[in-house]
């Protein structure tokens, strides 16, 4: 039951999605993006550095729910909640194909 729930879940994630997530649950980091002046973002959990368009696929689809944002001299900052139905919802839309036994 275990295996075909993870299963699951490498088939609808990517490695680098996964891996997001994987970190995300190891270490409970706060997650936040900051933007500068002309508008280039940097995404962040903890003080770790991540991909920029991992972090907004979870964001676009709901996982990341924007809890408070300041602004400072040089950035903006966005923190952010999250929401586990979200993905859990995502995770239960997908459908194994079907293959035909030969």
């Amino acid at each position: 039951m275990n295996n075909l729930k993870k299963q699951r879940k490498m088939a609808k994630l990517t490695k680098a999605q996964q891996s997001l997530l994987d970190y995300m649950e190891k270490t409970r980091g706060e997650i936040y993006f900051r933007r500068d002046k002309k508008d280039k973002e940097q995404c962040f959990i903890g003080r770790k550095k991540v991909n920029s368009r991992v972090f907004f696929f979870f964001y676009d689809m709901g996982y990341f729910d924007l809890e408070s944002r300041t602004e400072g001299r040089k950035y903006e900052y966005f923190y952010m909640g999250i929401k586990a139905y979200k993905l859990q919802e995502y995770l239960d839309d997908f459908k194994m194909p079907y293959c035909v036994p030969e």
